[in-house]
């Protein structure tokens, strides 16, 4: 060890050491600790010390080569601008960092600190498994993990999902944490790639979830942004962050009593795949899969009828509730209040009405899924067995057949209300369906193949050489 005051200018910078608590401000014994913890070998007394200098003092100590050790809250360049380059800036955090006394003494907890700071939005997920249709192979997949999981003889760690945008990746992880029985954490990677120190943020980061006596799903969407290939000034950074990281899913991939699944996706893996393929060797991730369109034949209907029953179920519960406000002489709808007077004079049940009006039985699936196909057929980018739509952009569509159906049925009873008892039992003929779809709801409702083809192209590309076995670590995929 050698005392600070020995050592001469020229072999040694400046240290900023920029703290979070006051009482670690005169705690020698915790800075000499710290200082020594990064590498430096000094014994660091009081007079070495210069506490939240001005700008005027620190340019005196600098003018009389009067080696001092700043130490402050700010960073050197909120103070000093460019000349903090001749400071070397070390971040001294105490160990609930960054939980600090002020919050227990606000009663403020230690979790919603840390996920504040970290970017995290935890949420208790409404969805499972059974509302992510399709993925038949994966479903059963997973059904098997968990099995090994409850009988003690394997835990999940972690999934790696790449795919297609509008895939369901995100959705999926939520799905799997609601019926895991796990709480969902998102982070907010613009957020947390900010800070100004990632790498220990990493460990703060695993830390929380793991302490928890909850399970936890942890999502990083489109992972790939958190490194750095371009020899860019973040690439340091960037490589330690990516260091932490294989180290936590080593560690995860490890332990026994694991609380914590990890799941990272991604729309664009070439580039990680290239630079960093011991992301995703073997005992890192449980599984890797990669997410296609949906199949034609095996889960695009399943699709249609997922998002056609909650979409009916919603508008009845909707116009379950406006028939009570028109009950209660509450305002409503002027459409709507001419259909209730018709029910309401003609001593019919509005319950009976309304689940006449909204019900699957007046769609035909199967042809809408053909005309679809048809009028994309010669436009596609993927192969016949693939749906030209996302499970999103699928949603997206029964919205608009639901508005189209609803606004011309309704138009029709006020019209003509004498024909309701005809109209409420009558489908959409095929040749309506046809022309809406092609002069309507399609033109206003293109999909991504349509509107940004080379884009689609590309992760379709990636998918295809990933999973039939052409790079490192083979995708599972998934349609």
């Amino acid at each position: 060890m050698v005392h600070l005051a020995t050592i001469k200018k020229e072999w040694f910078n400046m240290i900023w050491l920029i703290i979070d608590e006051n009482k670690m401000f005169y705690d020698m014994k915790y800075l000499n600790d710290a200082i020594k913890a990064n590498g430096y070998n000094l014994i660091v007394t009081k007079d070495d010390l210069l506490y939240t200098p001005t700008k005027k003092r620190i340019n005196k100590a600098i003018i009389k080569n009067d080696i001092k050790i700043v130490i402050d809250y700010l960073h050197p360049k909120e103070k000093i601008g460019s000349k903090s380059s001749i400071f070397t800036t070390l971040y001294i955090n105490s160990e609930n960092y960054p939980f600090k006394e002020v919050h227990a003494e606000l009663n403020i907890s230690k979790d919603s600190i840390m996920s504040e700071f970290l970017g995290l939005n935890i949420s208790n997920p409404k969805v499972t498994l059974d509302d992510y249709v399709g993925a038949s192979f994966l479903h059963k997949d997973i059904e098997k993990m968990l099995l090994l999981e409850e009988m003690g003889i394997r835990n999940i760690s972690a999934f790696y999902l790449f795919g297609v945008a509008g895939a369901g990746k995100t959705y999926w992880a939520e799905c799997f944490a609601g019926s895991t029985g796990r709480m969902f954490a998102e982070l907010d990677l613009a957020h947390f790639m900010t800070l100004e120190n990632p790498t220990r943020a990493i460990d703060l980061l695993f830390q929380m979830l793991i302490s928890q006596s909850d399970k936890y799903v942890l999502l990083i969407d489109e992972i790939e942004k958190m490194f750095q290939f371009d020899g860019s000034a973040n690439h340091l950074i960037s490589e330690q962050v990516f260091g932490k990281m294989l180290s936590w899913l080593a560690k995860l991939y490890e332990r026994k009593d694991n609380n914590l699944c990890f799941i990272a996706t991604s729309n664009k893996v070439e580039k990680l795949l290239l630079h960093k393929p011991e992301f995703v060797r073997k005992g890192r991730f449980d599984r890797l899969y990669f997410l296609h369109y949906p199949n034609v034949v095996t889960s695009t209907k399943e699709h249609f009828l997922l998002h056609f029953n909650k979409e009916t179920t919603r508008i009845k519960d909707s116009l379950v509730q406006e028939s009570e406000m028109y009950q209660n002489g509450k305002e409503i709808a002027k459409n709507l209040s001419i259909l209730f007077d018709f029910i309401k004079s003609n001593g019919l049940n509005t319950h009976d009405v309304i689940q006449k009006l909204v019900t699957l039985d007046r769609f035909n699936v199967d042809r809408i899924i053909i005309i679809i196909n048809g009028i994309f057929q010669e436009h596609k980018i993927t192969d016949s067995q693939y749906f030209i739509y996302t499970p999103p952009e699928i949603r997206s569509l029964v919205n608009d057949i639901l508005d189209f159906y609803l606004d011309e049925i309704l138009s029709k009873i006020i019209n003509k209300p004498s024909d309701i008892h005809v109209l409420l039992n009558d489908k959409m003929s095929l040749s309506t369906i046809e022309r809406v779809l092609e002069d309507e709801i399609l033109f206003t409702n293109p999909p991504l193949q349509i509107t940004a083809p080379d884009g689609i192209r590309f992760q379709i590309a990636q998918g295809t050489k990933i999973s039939q076995g052409d790079r490192i670590a083979p995708f599972i995929e998934i349609s």
